[in-house]
């Protein structure tokens, strides 16, 4: 999310603020975490305490929420998060915090017990259970129960038993449900199951509901009485297993997939219904029956995510509502009035009237802050919270911050054009560019003549204000696309198949550069780079590096991370069995895929489009967005109306290289070969790598120093992970300490010698994006789990 590209200067419209204006906050010396015996914070923006009142870091990636009848608060926390904020289900305001007093804890998981007055909350990484009283905020119970050895992720399914107040969770690594009781006391493991799938207890408890999947093709259904302990299989079931039970107090079930049916207590068939995508989440309350699809595309009607409204007594679709980005929880309230959806890709809630499924509001819950450009002219500051509503701010050279726009579809980078008067913001949904006006006027859009994403594999985003071209890469299929931003027209778009990452990839696998006459793509995880024609898209050199991460493992002998970590014993108690299935201890079956996304009904012809507050999506006259593995027409400059030879998502044949065999998603670079070098899962801080330093003419590809015109690597960078500015008197990198510290480093430009550092991010899933800003002669940081952006002076 950070442009690094015309960031000689941190050079990456306008709707006029209607926000309360935010006060921004001064910190006194290290309080943020830089490094003892360095420069303080010259300013400080904490959005999420702005709105809070008080220092409470609360981003939103996998946010959860539970509606609370008896306070009338709406819940919410997710896995970057240490505090549970209640909010006011009519404006979202914050009226209610409770520090979990975990640091680094990662909740996503809540559980209301009711009864009991008290908040249950789960970290599936490291399977540890947290309990406070929700009136005094006290915390009442704290178990740690990973699995000594377990790595990451042990805990893939739990349920809470209302009854007994117990909850059960499944441990993948010991491949044991434990039953933790209310005061922490009693363990009860209950053993012979292959691999939960998912949990899910009677609303009136007493009862749990399990699908064990047994083998990749076949599951069961087991049942078990959570105050005697016995357990019996229901039923076993062939094909597909389903990846989400939901039990019904007479005994009934859900049995959840892209094919969802209802069963009795013996598993006969009631009734089925096909839905566009498997549901991520099921919701059962005052006889409404919801279900969630956590991705869009256009199986489940375009961007966003699907709620869909059953009949539970028929299985008929009532209605199919859209909502925001990752929706991975609703919550119902016990009148059945209403349904909250939480949506983890931007912060908020959706509020539906139920029955019927009417979008009532869309709270803003959490914030976030994931970029940062300084307007070079002016010296004002503008921060992307894009898992916080798709909101920008203002932060005025005066200190003052307020609300710029929230108009685009979960932008995911900026980047200013000082000259224009513009600042630029590419929709990851969408697959549009999007322009406002700095000194207010009405801005606009322009399509990238690219299908929009829907998964977590976000893209890169650069743009070079001399020449006005801006370029945007979109991993998920593959697709680059450029465009002229003064012109308005798209100047080329193509799909790399090396380049294909899925749904699922992570951010940082694709990266984007725009300079010297040339658009820069490169690949991180196959450590590849492409020189490309900025009219044509034209391949006119590539290369390998093995120095992608100074820090990270990359080629054979190169230095390698630190990493790993261990869970804790969990105690033993009372067992239970189950009769063990056959084929138990296989891995567990693989969940149903989701469709990858390829919006339509989108303008292709690189024509811009005014700004107003509806989406301008599906408007009429518009022809049809290409299907992946088709290219648009080109358009602009230089095209001339044809498109390079190579089709079907290849590229074609450049200078200095072979086409590719077309491995793409398979790992493989150039003609079908493995290449020489690697970077390790997680790659820290992969947005924007590739930089090019105009004063010295080279370009730096993470750690790797490059040729910019042949594309052989000629050095690379100690330690550092990317470049954050360069000039002829300082270059700043952000890197890795060895002991997993994340640094922003002042190095030499000539010789590379450290000079100074500063400590930015310690927590090993957090993240934090820089720039330069030359007007106040700063590094200024946006950390984006803390939602909080710092400056702090190189004077």
């Amino acid at each position: 999310m950070l442009l690094l590209l015309a960031l000689l200067s941190c050079d990456k419209g306008q709707k006029n603020a209607t926000a309360p204006t935010l006060a921004p906050r001064s910190l006194p010396e290290n309080e943020d975490g830089l490094a003892e015996g360095h420069a303080a914070p010259i300013g400080v923006v904490d959005l999420e305490e702005s709105r809070l009142g008080f220092k409470a870091p609360n981003s939103i990636k996998g946010m959860t929420v539970r509606w609370d009848a008896e306070r009338e608060l709406l819940w919410h926390t997710s896995i970057f998060s240490t505090w549970l904020i209640g909010h006011d289900p009519q404006t979202g305001d914050p009226v209610r915090a409770i520090d979990m007093k975990v640091d680094g804890f990662n909740p996503n998981h809540l559980f209301l017990d009711a009864e009991r007055d008290r908040m249950i909350y789960l970290s599936t990484h490291a399977e540890k259970v947290r309990a406070v009283n929700l009136d005094s905020g006290e915390l009442i119970l704290s178990i740690d129960t990973a699995s000594k050895g377990a790595r990451t992720n042990p805990t893939q399914a739990a349920a809470l038993d209302p009854a007994t107040g117990r909850l059960w969770v499944w441990n993948a690594h010991n491949r044991t449900l434990n039953g933790y009781s209310f005061d922490g006391e009693e363990t009860v493991p209950l053993t012979g199951m292959a691999d939960v799938i998912d949990i899910s207890a009677a609303p009136s408890g007493g009862k749990l509901a399990l699908i064990d999947g047994v083998q990749r093709t076949s599951s069961r259904v087991v049942v078990v009485d959570t105050k005697t302990g016995e357990s019996s299989v229901a039923c076993s079931l062939t094909g597909q297993p389903p990846n989400r039970v939901v039990l019904m107090d007479d005994g009934s079930m859900i049995l959840g997939g892209t094919r969802s049916r209802k069963v009795d207590a013996s598993c006969v068939e009631q009734w089925a219904v096909e839905l566009p995508t498997a549901p991520e989440t099921w919701a059962w309350e005052g006889g409404n029956l919801l279900a969630g699809m956590e991705f869009g595309g256009v199986a489940t009607g375009g961007i966003g995510s699907l709620v869909a409204l059953l009949d539970p007594k028929t299985g008929t679709i009532v209605n199919k509502v859209k909502v925001r980005w990752e929706s991975q929880s609703i919550s119902i309230d016990a009148a059945g009035k209403r349904a909250f959806v939480g949506n983890g890709g931007d912060g908020s809630a959706t509020v539906l009237a139920l029955p019927g499924g009417e979008v009532q509001r869309t709270l803003p819950l959490a914030s976030s802050a994931d970029d940062v450009v300084v307007d070079t002219k002016t010296g004002d500051r503008y921060i992307l919270s894009r898992l916080g509503g798709s909101r920008i701010y203002k932060w005025a050279k005066d200190g003052t911050v307020s609300l710029f726009t929230d108009q685009a579809a979960w932008p995911f980078a900026l980047a200013v054009d000082p000259e224009r008067r513009l600042l630029l913001a590419p929709s990851f949904f969408e697959g549009r560019l999007y322009a406002w006006p700095l000194d207010g006027g009405e801005g606009f859009s322009l399509d990238l003549g690219i299908p929009g994403s829907s998964g977590d594999s976000i893209g890169d985003f650069a743009y070079e204000p001399s020449s006005g071209r801006a370029a945007v890469v979109l991993p998920e299929q593959g697709w680059v696309s450029a465009v002229d931003v003064p012109g308005r027209a798209v100047l080329f778009a193509r799909q790399f198949s090396e380049l294909v990452a899925g749904t699922k990839a992570g951010p940082g696998v694709g990266a984007v550069a725009v300079a010297n006459d040339s658009v820069y793509v490169g690949a991180t995880r196959l450590s590849t780079i492409w020189r490309l024609d900025p009219n044509t898209g034209e391949t006119l050199a590539s290369g390998t590096v093995s120095s992608l991460s100074g820090s990270a493992a990359a080629a054979p002998g190169a230095q390698k991370g630190e990493g790993g970590k261990a869970g804790k014993a969990g105690k033993a108690g009372k067992a239970g069995k189950v009769p063990p299935p056959q084929g138990a201890g296989q891995r567990r079956p693989m969940g149903p895929g989701r469709p990858g996304a390829e919006k339509q009904g989108a303008s292709q012809d690189g024509g811009a489009e005014k700004l107003s507050n509806e989406r301008d999506e599906g408007k009429a006259g518009k022809p049809p967005r290409p299907a992946a593995g088709q290219r648009p027409a080109l358009r602009g400059p230089g095209a001339g109306g044809q498109r390079p030879a190579g089709a079907g998502g290849q590229r074609p044949a450049g200078a200095g290289e072979q086409a590719p065999a077309g491995a793409g998603a398979q790992g493989r670079g150039p003609a079908g070969q493995k290449p020489a070098a690697r970077t390790q899962r997680g790659f820290p801080y992969a947005f924007g790598i590739i930089h090019h330093d105009e004063g010295a003419d080279r370009l730096f590809f993470g750690a790797a120093i490059v040729d910019p015109d042949t594309l052989v690597e000629i050095g690379s960078l100690p330690s550092a992970m990317k470049v954050l500015h360069s000039d002829s008197t300082r270059l700043l990198v952000m890197a890795q300490g060895s002991d997993g510290v994340d640094l922003v480093q002042e190095l030499d430009p000539t010789s590379f010698a450290s000079r100074r550092s500063w400590t930015t991010v310690q927590h090993p899933i957090t993240r934090a994006e820089g720039c330069y800003d030359p007007v106040a002669e700063a590094v200024v940081l946006a950390d984006l789990s803390r939602a909080r952006v710092t400056a702090f002076s190189l004077r």
